[in-house]
């Protein structure tokens, strides 16, 4: 009897946000995008949480992993990353307490997600989307969807790790 695979979802955080999950059947993965940067920046991160929380009540998940990047070369990317993961930590806080929504948040750095793509922690972009094209045999929608369907897959294989990880953390005394 096969393992039943727990529901994550895995986010690719920024001004166009990439998203995967494995909640539905697809061929690669329920994959997207989505563009937050036409807002003016307050209604940016009001859309994005608005987003999320929707998209999390639709589809509950037990793990939410995102992509730890910050490069440090763009001021103003990085701030926008350092919201974005403010407002999953907030929703991931919120959603806690109802047993129905509660979901695990752990963090996967960048250059794992790209050693396991393409062997390389480094890759560009283009490598990630070869290897996507090579071993989905279909294009990436774009850079973003594509790192987060890199993301799930990488989540679905360390998935255990991950949920022992969040539970160490989680044993920490809450406020409330």
């Amino acid at each position: 009897m096969k393992k039943e695979q727990r529901r994550i979802l895995a986010l690719d955080l920024g001004t166009n946000t990439g998203w995967a999950s494995n909640v539905l059947e697809a061929k690669v993965a329920f994959s997207g995008s989505r563009e937050f940067s036409g807002e003016i920046t307050g209604w940016m991160y009001l859309a994005f949480k608005q987003w999320l929380v929707q998209w999390l009540k639709e589809h509950p998940v037990q793990l939410v992993v995102y992509e730890e990047t910050f490069s440090g070369r763009n001021m103003n990317a990085d701030k926008v990353l350092h919201g974005f993961l403010a407002i999953v930590q907030y929703v991931h806080a919120e959603l806690y307490v109802d047993q129905e929504t509660r979901f695990s948040l752990q963090k996967v750095h960048q250059s794992k997600i790209k050693k396991f793509a393409t062997g390389k922690g480094n890759a560009k972009k283009d490598a990630m989307a070869g290897a996507y094209l090579s071993r989905f045999g279909v294009s990436p929608l774009d850079s973003d969807q594509c790192d987060a369907v890199w993301l799930l897959k990488y989540a679905e294989g360390e998935e255990h790790r991950l949920l022992k990880s969040f539970a160490k953390a989680a044993s920490v005394q809450r406020p409330f």
